[in-house]
């Protein structure tokens, strides 16, 4: 696979590897603040005045986040290719493997429908396994098989 490497890209990520830690720590530490002042005050009698942290610090956790995944997106995604190929891979050629005679029978076992009731009948069959009707009508002026709804050969025009 070719991949092609913008140096555009190469720079963002860089930014957002630097700046997605921090935005993410600023906002758990103001979270932090935000709960211990929340928890601290209780017995006091005091009002939780840094829990205002908080409203700050769980969105700046989020962006700091999504920053974070953007700038590691390129190994997250390949560790999860390597993980994932070889368990697909294994996981279809079992299924290939176990069902190679089902796969051939399908493909040389060929069938004709009656036109009548519906049934499969093999394709060499004249008469229907189910109702007995005829599968195929034979021309007698060119001998070509045609439907047995036909009321004209489809080779020489016959009517039947």
């Amino acid at each position: 696979m070719n991949i092609i490497k913008n140096p555009k890209n190469e720079a963002a990520r860089k930014k957002f590897k630097i700046i997605g830690p921090i935005v993410l720590g600023v906002g758990i530490i103001f979270f932090l603040i935000a709960i211990i002042n929340f928890f601290s005050c209780f017995g006091t009698g005091n009002f939780p005045n840094l829990f205002i942290l908080a409203f700050f610090g769980l969105p700046l956790i989020g962006v700091g986040a999504v920053i974070c995944r953007l700038g590691y997106m390129k190994q997250i995604t390949g560790y999860v290719a390597s993980q994932t190929t070889p368990v697909t891979s294994d996981s279809i050629n079992y299924i290939i493997d176990n069902n190679k005679e089902a796969i051939k029978n399908v493909i040389n076992n060929k069938k004709i429908t009656c036109p009548y009731c519906n049934t499969l009948n093999d394709e060499g069959a004249k008469f229907c396994d189910n109702c007995g009707k005829e599968l195929n009508k034979v021309c007698p002026n060119c001998n070509t098989l045609n439907d047995p709804n036909a009321k004209y050969c489809d080779n020489c025009g016959h009517r039947f």
